[in-house]
């Protein structure tokens, strides 16, 4: 294996990888893909503002805006698309693609991690 591969599947968790492999090629996966952004300035210890928060989020999204065209190449590529017009406040963004659309999206450098969309439930 490659070190670009083994870079590109440390992005994805083994338990996602394994249900990745065990698609179909067309059939589409929902994930949701975290984005290294552009570092925030620290509050210095007490809490942000309203209008803080607010600006780092717009930062967060600016950092972002960047690798959103390749993204959307990549996912028109492998048949997929965007779940969300926009970033969100944590620099994460839903598609739905392959699983090669997936693998595609995290050899990406801007990419930090990918993970599947799952619905959460209450423990009882």
């Amino acid at each position: 294996m490659s070190h670009a591969n083994d870079q590109q599947q440390s992005k994805i968790s083994p338990e996602f990888l394994a249900r990745l492999n065990g698609l179909r090629g067309s059939q589409k996966v929902r994930a949701i893909v975290l984005l290294r952004v552009g570092a925030t300035k620290a509050a210095g210890g007490r809490r942000q503002t309203q209008a803080e928060r607010r600006e780092a989020v717009e930062a967060v999204r600016r950092s972002a805006e960047a690798i959103l065209p390749e993204i959307d190449r990549l996912l028109q590529q492998f048949d997929g698309r965007r779940l969300e017009d926009e970033v969100s406040a944590l620099g994460s963004i839903p598609v739905e693609t392959t699983a090669e659309g997936v693998n595609a999206l995290a050899a990406l450098e801007q990419v930090k991690v990918i993970v599947e969309d799952q619905p959460v439930s209450l423990l009882r």
